[in-house]
């Protein structure tokens, strides 16, 4: 049994990837349940019948692909000039997301970043994006950015990464650490 399980006990998990990128997630997602962390999943709307369901996950917020698609072009074209439009914020506050312990991002794209700078979290990790930066907190999203050749440089499956991000601590990551 949980105590005290509160909104600042709980992670939000933030993925926006296409079906591959999600697959690769679930390790991370299923490594917070056997710690017995609550957390809430933000992911696209296609993935719902795949995640409904996932051990440990109280919450599955889901999105249109074709409205995070809008979003990261909106905000692609914003970021040349003065800041991110209306309809952007919009969308987000119609996710009505809590206040929350820690935020993970395991979202590479525009509208991710966005949602993981404007969330309210005492902790972030992964890509963010606040007024005038587009920032990356933590070893393992650090990791992946620095490569100049992802897809032939990296040295571990993104799995691992993704539950590194969410904080695993057993092997293969234990050791391994960039």
């Amino acid at each position: 049994m949980m105590m005290g399980n509160t909104n600042l006990q709980r992670r939000l998990v933030i993925q926006l990837e296409r079906i591959g990128d999600l697959i690769q997630s679930t390790p991370a997602f299923s490594s917070l349940a056997e710690r017995g962390i609550p957390y809430d999943l933000l992911v696209c709307e296609h993935a719902r019948d795949l995640l409904s369901g996932m051990p440990g996950s109280d919450s599955l917020r889901t999105i249109p692909i074709s409205q995070v698609e809008h979003a990261n072009g909106v905000i692609a074209a914003a970021w040349r000039g003065s800041g991110v439009p209306e309809e952007v914020r919009e969308l987000y506050q119609g996710l009505a997301l809590p206040r929350f312990g820690s935020s993970i991002n395991l979202s590479h794209q525009s509208f991710a970043s966005w949602v993981q700078g404007a969330v309210d979290a005492q902790e972030k990790v992964g890509s963010q994006i606040r007024p005038g930066e587009w920032t990356y907190q933590g070893a393992w999203p650090n990791y992946l950015v620095a490569l100049f050749d992802f897809r032939t440089q990296n040295q571990f499956n993104l799995a691992d990464i993704y539950r590194a991000a969410a904080g695993a601590d057993r092997p293969p990551l234990a050791e391994a650490t960039p």
